[in-house]
């Protein structure tokens, strides 16, 4: 089995199109990925390039990633470039998929729902994706989502790379499963985070209680 951290960056669909941005509203012009394998081992990482179909890239999105249109112009559409990845992946068997929130998966699904890629075969993969975030936050014991930065942060790791770099933060966020698989180290790394977030006791007391005996020391 081998695991995949994938992440994705996207640009708007031009408003123009209004029947395509009815079914999803962005389109992949990055996909990076890190590759674990059976031990949670980093083997292999890639970066892809995509080419949008209903825009150019939007200046606030190269502002955002560093990706241009010159980066893009010459890439693949998003087609050839998924087929390109799951090459890389040696198929869609055998693996399961990973992403730090659900956005990644939520927008493969409207894009291949979008451009008719291979609708059958993601569906399995689509169900066995994992929320890594989420995953993270129930290790901590924690509902609140967390921002990949912080993460880090919380496990002494600075950001290797560039925030927003789809293989940076694929690759990033692989450490952190890496590091989640060793339950020990997992636990002494996180520990100060998991007191933070731990339950108090419950109090021995209740408000109405408290009031009661205030009133009594105060009477009219």
């Amino acid at each position: 089995m081998k695991h995949i951290m994938i992440d994705l960056e996207m640009n708007d669909i031009a408003r123009e199109y209004k029947e395509q941005r009815q079914i999803c509203k962005r389109e992949v012009i990055e996909i990076g990925a890190a590759m674990l394998n059976d031990e949670f081992e980093m083997v292999n990482q890639i970066r892809i390039y995509v080419k949008p179909q209903y825009n150019t890239v939007t200046a606030d999105i190269t502002q955002l990633t560093g990706i241009t249109n010159d980066m893009v112009k010459d890439a693949a559409h998003f087609e050839q470039a998924m087929d390109s990845f799951f090459d890389w992946c040696g198929g869609m068997e055998d693996i399961t998929m990973y992403s730090w929130s659900d956005s990644d998966v939520k927008q493969l699904r409207k894009e291949c729902e979008l451009k008719q890629y291979h609708l059958d075969e993601m569906k399995p993969l689509f169900r066995k994706w994992v929320d890594f975030q989420k995953v993270f936050g129930k290790l901590l014991g924690i509902e609140k989502k967390i921002a990949l930065k912080y993460a880090l942060g919380a496990i002494n790791r600075d950001f290797d790379g560039h925030a927003h770099d789809a293989m940076d933060d694929a690759v990033n966020t692989a450490y952190i499963l890496q590091l989640s698989k060793n339950k020990e180290e997992f636990d002494r790394v996180m520990q100060p985070i998991i007191d933070v977030f731990k339950p108090k006791e419950e109090l021995t007391f209740s408000l109405g209680s408290l009031m009661a005996g205030l009133m009594e020391n105060f009477p009219e």
